[in-house]
């Protein structure tokens, strides 16, 4: 489905050292540990970030050039955009740039703060269904719904990041189709239900 071959790029990172980059971020999943993308996130510049259609995809990163990197690769996900990063740069979160260090050199990684890196476009494994969440400010005439854990591509098109909204009167149920960037398409049949509740997560029964 996707490219073997790996590209070279830079890779920076931000927000604390241990830590998941900032919460929320452009693609809307807040705080990324709570709902369930833990530690090793990145923002991209926008020629990766498309739109925001790349919300979710997973990307394997690897560096070699520094002498503090243990040549290993990590996988990470995009949950966030970075308009100041070249068009294909990461900037990972500090805990998935610490990772690419060997035992012991993730501090002296960190020092060095941009290094070079290879990176591929990798499938997204999710033990999970694809879940919903209702954001925090939607009330009976207005619904944002934002996805997570959608497995294989990780990505949806024709929304921005991965939250769909409809300014309308929406009691319930709701079905919602979803497809990613190579065409597939699942739906998730009654996935909101009669009387959703702002902040509520819906579980559906359907997975990429």
């Amino acid at each position: 489905m996707f490219s073997v071959s790996a590209s070279p790029t830079i890779a920076t990172w931000y927000g604390p050292a241990n830590g998941a980059g900032t919460d929320g971020g452009a693609c809307g999943y807040g705080n990324s540990v709570e709902s369930n993308y833990g530690k090793f996130v990145t923002a991209v510049g926008n020629g990766l970030f498309k739109g925001g259609q790349e919300c979710g995809a997973c990307y394997q990163v690897q560096c070699s050039s520094h002498p503090a990197c243990s040549k290993k690769p990590i996988k990470v996900v995009v949950s966030d955009q970075c308009p100041e990063c070249n068009p294909d740069q990461f900037d990972l979160s500090g805990t998935a740039f610490g990772a690419l260090a060997s035992n012991g050199k993730a501090a002296e990684l960190r020092i060095a703060g941009k290094i070079q890196i290879n990176y591929q476009r990798v499938l997204c494994q999710y033990g999970q269904k694809i879940k919903f969440v209702v954001d925090k400010g939607s009330n009976p005439n207005y619904i944002a719904v934002n996805i997570e854990e959608e497995g294989g591509d990780g990505d949806l098109s024709k929304i921005f990041g991965a939250t769909w909204g409809i300014n309308s009167l929406v009691p319930g149920p709701l079905s919602i189709r979803l497809t990613t960037s190579s065409g597939r398409s699942v739906i998730a049949n009654n996935v909101i239900p009669v009387g959703w509740h702002p902040g509520a997560t819906y579980s559906s029964s359907v997975q990429f």
